[in-house]
């Protein structure tokens, strides 16, 4: 990656399931990956919470956003339109830099209760078919 010697290395993180993945990303600004990836945490200074474990993660996930390669590529292809926070950018958590604990990232997005409610809902009428079921017998 020789473009990445006149840009900045900006460490990132990007919420995945019940945790998430660190990554560095070159670019020529922070608001250049902010705007390309409005779903990543970005950081230019080091995060209390980056740590050794982390920083040999993010080794394994190094990018530059204007030429993706491998994961980047096909998450920029294929993933990060249907995620709901690149199409919530509002509903994103607030990022807890607390090196003492593990990672906390506030309020989490609304997609979570949906997908509970929906668990709710599921349940809900199996039991209702079931009943009726039952009393129709």
């Amino acid at each position: 990656m020789d473009s990445d010697k006149l840009k900045k290395k900006y460490i990132a993180f990007r919420i995945a399931g019940q945790g998430g993945m660190w990554m560095y990303l070159y670019a020529d600004s922070l608001r250049d990956v902010e705007a390309k990836f409005p779903e990543f945490y970005v950081f230019d200074k080091t995060p209390k919470s980056f740590n050794s474990g982390s920083e040999l993660w993010a080794e394994q996930f190094t990018f530059d956003i204007d030429q993706p390669t491998g994961w980047l590529k096909d998450y920029f292809d294929n993933d990060q339109r249907h995620g709901y926070i690149y199409r919530n950018p509002d509903s994103k958590p607030e990022f807890v830099d607390n090196a003492d604990e593990e990672l906390v990232l506030k309020n989490p997005a609304p997609a979570k209760r949906l997908r509970w409610n929906y668990r709710k809902l599921v349940v809900i009428s199996m039991l209702f078919f079931l009943i009726v079921y039952i009393v129709s017998q």
